[in-house]
């Protein structure tokens, strides 16, 4: 037997009892949510009052996050006090006075040379002939012979004592102070003669040459009307053993001719410094060129060169900077330099740069 659709239906059957059934499960649903949601409420409600109703917390033992503080790595302190020094000597002994610059080109220490040329001034030109006051003890290249009269006297005496020594009158002044044309004239020759390059060394150039000064002298033998040859004589032994006690110094050592540029074996150049000056090159092992200007290792308010001359004297010898002229700078500028105050005393220049001073102890 066939079945149709209700056949296999639900068993529960569409009567008013299942309705009232679904309806009160509904109503049970509705009230349950509706309690839900009040208590939710609710709770919300008490949970804020709480919050807005609480005390603001206490903020005064709270401290802002920042950086710890760090030590700075220890490093050593700066330099503020200037390195210890020796204090300048004061020496009560000197006192101040004036000079002129130009006067550092002047006197019996200038050096003349190839660096350092001839200042020809009024200063500078206070000669006598030889001829006129010469002694009987030495003889003359020329009646036209000038030196300055400052060593006129020494040389006399040396060349008396020579004489004296060796016991001949022999010994001859060939050349001594030189003009600037008379320096031009001999160059000149020389190069014609020679060429230029072979002049170096052998003869000075104009206003080069140690004989404008008027303190060097040129000695040779002349003997039988004719020039000898002063090497090796006994002259030349006694001159060059000798010759620092009358103020003299060889101009041109054999020792010193890389320092001095000339090789001077024509005849014997002496050159008139000073007995104290003389005295203290001697001392020094010291050329000119050396003594000029190494002398300012010795400064006047440092420590001085003391040297005992032959004269039986003990001499101090010091140096005063005056300094080179600046630009539109004249010679006639006043130069303060340092003196004994109860001493006898000396004052040169080395042509170059300041004075040397040379006082009895």
């Amino acid at each position: 037997m066939s079945k149709n659709y209700d056949d296999y239906s639900s068993p529960i059957k569409n009567n008013g009892e299942g309705k009232s059934g679904m309806t009160a499960l509904k109503v049970a649903l509705a009230v349950i949510v509706a309690l839900a949601v009040i208590f939710s409420a609710y709770s919300f409600l008490h949970t804020y009052n709480e919050e807005k109703n609480a005390p603001a917390p206490e903020t005064q033992d709270l401290v802002p996050m920042t950086a710890p503080e760090t030590e700075s790595p220890a490093t050593e302190p700066p330099a503020t006090e200037p390195p210890a020094t020796e204090p300048p000597v004061v020496r009560t002994e000197l006192e101040a006075a004036d000079r002129a610059h130009s006067l550092v080109h002047s006197g019996s220490t200038v050096l003349v040379n190839s660096a350092y040329q001839y200042v020809f001034s009024a200063e500078n030109n206070k000669l006598s002939n030889l001829y006129s006051n010469k002694t009987k003890s030495y003889k003359l290249a020329s009646s036209a012979l000038n030196v300055q009269t400052e060593m006129l006297p020494y040389l006399n005496s040396m060349l008396d004592d020579l004489s004296a020594a060796v016991g001949s009158t022999n010994a001859i002044v060939q050349v001594a102070y030189r003009s600037l044309d008379d320096q031009k004239g001999i160059y000149d020759r020389y190069v014609a003669q020679n060429g230029e390059e072979k002049a170096v060394g052998n003869v000075s150039k104009p206003g080069e040459s140690d004989f404008h000064t008027g303190y060097s002298v040129d000695l040779r033998l002349f003997s039988n009307s004719a020039y000898e040859q002063i090497r090796g004589t006994a002259e030349y032994n006694w001159l060059t053993e000798n010759c620092g006690k009358y103020g003299f110094v060889v101009r041109f050592p054999d020792a010193k001719a890389d320092i001095t540029g000339i090789t001077y074996d024509s005849g014997l150049c002496l050159r008139y410094v000073g007995i104290p000056h003389a005295a203290a090159m001697a001392s020094l092992g010291w050329c000119l060129e050396e003594y000029a200007l190494g002398i300012s290792d010795y400064p006047y308010d440092g420590e001085h060169l003391t040297v005992d001359a032959p004269d039986g004297k003990t001499y101090e010898i010091y140096y005063c900077l005056a300094g080179m002229l600046g630009e539109g700078e004249d010679e006639s500028k006043t130069i303060t330099i340092y003196v004994p105050k109860d001493k006898p005393y000396t004052v040169t220049g080395n042509n170059a740069d300041g004075f040397i001073i040379a006082a009895e102890k």
